[in-house]
Order: C-alpha cells, then structure tokens, then sequence
C-alpha cells in the first residue's frame, strides 16, 4: 500500500506543503518589508506581491491534487535531466555510468 494514499499520508503531506507554504510567505513578507523600510515606497514592494501571488496559485494547484501527482511532475523533469548528464558522460566523455 502507498503511504500517501492513506489518510495519514495525505494528513501528513497536507501539512508539509502548508509549512513550507508558509515559510515561503514569511520569507517574502520579510523582504517586502526591507524593500519598503530601504526605499520608503510602497511601489518597491511590488515584485514581492507578485511572487507571493504566484507562491499563491502554485500552493492551490499543489493542494488540489494528490500527492503522488505531485510528486510525479517534479520527478519527471528531474529523470529527464538526469539521464542526459548520464548519456553526456557516456558518449562525449566516454565515462560508463
């Protein structure tokens, strides 16, 4: 049986996903507020409202799927990459891996 499609997977994934949602936001709330307190604008603090917006869709698009989607589209991309610094090294350098 697959951890995260039990109840106490899914508890457990829902918190790690809200934690690191919320230290990202406290990350940028806190350089919105050195932009602000270093320029005295509160247009400087524009670029951190957009990330925390874009911080925002990801989460949601994050909580609205399971776990091992998730998972699975940050892996992907991942194999992908991995497999061609592997072939890099086998037929440009000649490196067996």
């Amino acid at each position: 049986m697959n951890l995260l499609n039990t109840e106490f997977g899914r508890f457990l994934w829902r918190v790690f996903i809200i934690i690191i949602f919320l230290g990202i936001m406290f990350l940028i709330i806190k350089s919105a507020m050195a932009s602000w307190k270093r320029t005295g604008k509160a247009l400087s603090m524009l670029d951190e409202v957009i990330e925390g917006f874009v911080v925002l869709v990801i989460f949601c698009v994050i909580m609205a799927n399971d776990a091992s989607t998730v998972i699975g589209w940050v892996t992907t991309p991942l194999m992908w990459l991995i497999n061609l610094i592997k072939t890099f090294f086998r037929e440009v350098l000649g490196i067996p891996l």
